[in-house]
């Protein structure tokens, strides 16, 4: 029994091991740019933490982004995603339909 407990715990670390160097090896000489999306949408400065939440969907919307930078001043305060969105509306609904 040791002997195939350890032969898995040996195994299970190889395998990572493995994976980590096939990482950096495929990430070798990539540059960020590579994989960053410079078209983001952001909010502007004069939207506040107090700004309607509808606002900001409606702006994903129509910039068909499912992402939204907003920015603190010359700073990236956050992102809002709409998966953040839908699982607040989701949790939401479920909680207005349960019997008091």
């Amino acid at each position: 029994m040791w002997s195939f407990l350890i032969g898995s715990f040996l195994r299970t670390a190889a395998v990572a091991a493995y994976q980590q160097t096939l990482l950096r090896e495929s990430l070798r000489g990539s540059t960020v740019r590579e994989f960053m999306k410079a078209d983001v949408v952001t909010v502007p400065r004069e939207i506040t933490a107090g700004t309607d939440a509808v606002d900001a969907l409606a702006r994903m919307h129509r910039a068909r982004q499912s992402r939204l930078l907003v920015m603190d001043g010359d700073r990236l305060g956050g992102i809002l995603t709409l998966k953040d969105l839908l699982r607040f509306l989701a949790l939401r609904v479920e909680l207005e339909e349960r019997p008091r």
